[in-house]
């Protein structure tokens, strides 16, 4: 009788350890499945959100001061090649018109495998969104201003590309696909200036 209770209680005691390793590598699956290295984004796991813009400040290296100095959000810029005034045009956005933009893309997913085609959109004058900072001393001895994040739109195709911080060197992109973006962004700029 001991004997089966003990037999039993191994017995149960193993399927619990079984139960557990299954159950472990069931989870580690959806993990790897649903957030792993398959090298897809979406864009509000990409792309700084308009809610984060305005407390952005971190620590950077500056080269001004061969320091690290705080940094700050600066300010969104959007540029484009006008055909019609043949020059290029730089408009600064306001955190709305920057909000719009980013509810327009942010449940896109990227593109994955990117071909060649789509990375040669990007060699002929891509429109450009650039979020800038800034370091947060005013004073001349130390004042910088870098590039925190840049998205690339090809101006002919439904492609734009976010840039990544990676700790490779060199930018990193991810590459996404939305119907019609560029010229919807270029309507929103549009009625942004009219009203």
């Amino acid at each position: 009788m001991l004997a089966n209770k003990l037999k039993r209680e191994l017995r149960n005691f193993l399927l619990v350890i079984v139960l557990g390793v299954i159950s472990a590598f069931v989870v580690t699956y959806f993990f790897i499945h649903q957030f792993g290295a398959t090298g897809r984004y979406q864009v509000k796991n990409a792309l700084l959100s308009p809610a984060t813009i305005p407390d952005l400040n971190y620590n950077d290296y500056n080269p001004k001061t061969s320091a690290f100095d705080r940094y700050v959000f600066m300010q969104v810029e959007f540029e484009y090649f006008s055909p019609e005034q043949n020059q290029w045009v730089r408009q600064k956005l306001d955190l709305d018109t920057y909000a719009k933009i980013y509810q327009l893309i942010e449940k896109d997913q990227s593109v994955d495998p990117v071909t060649e085609e789509q990375t040669s959109q990007y060699s002929v004058q891509p429109a450009r969104l650039v979020i800038s900072v800034k370091t947060e001393s005013d004073a001349k001895w130390q004042e910088d201003v870098k590039v925190f994040q840049t998205v690339e739109f090809a101006q002919k195709g439904n492609g734009y590309r976010v840039g990544l911080h990676e700790d490779n060197p060199g930018v990193q992109w991810a590459y996404f696909e939305h119907p019609g973006i560029y010229q919807k962004i270029l309507e929103l700029l549009t009625k942004n200036i009219t009203h």
